[in-house]
């Protein structure tokens, strides 16, 4: 989410919502909490799908999600989050 202090970046409220939709079109009525720039991403996604995969299958099946946006150069870095309601 954008700080309140900062001037609105329209690039990175595009960028953000189009994680978004990609996440939650995966994983229907995740927690889906954003931060960083326009390059560098910290993900953080809570659904209890995540309960039954492995670590791994978690940060598999989020990077699934955004790996478009990955090798086509509007992400390059990201650090990504699951969780389940229970964590």
């Amino acid at each position: 989410m954008n700080d309140s202090s900062k001037p609105a970046d329209p690039v990175l409220d595009v960028l953000q919502e189009d994680i978004k939709k990609r996440i939650d079109g995966r994983f229907p009525g995740a927690g889906i909490e954003l931060s960083g720039d326009s390059g560098r991403m910290q993900i953080s996604v809570t659904s209890n799908e995540f309960a039954s995969m492995t670590r791994l299958q978690k940060q598999q099946s989020v990077y699934a999600c955004i790996s478009e946006l990955i090798t086509g150069g509007k992400l390059h870095a990201v650090s990504i989050s699951t969780l389940t309601t229970d964590d």
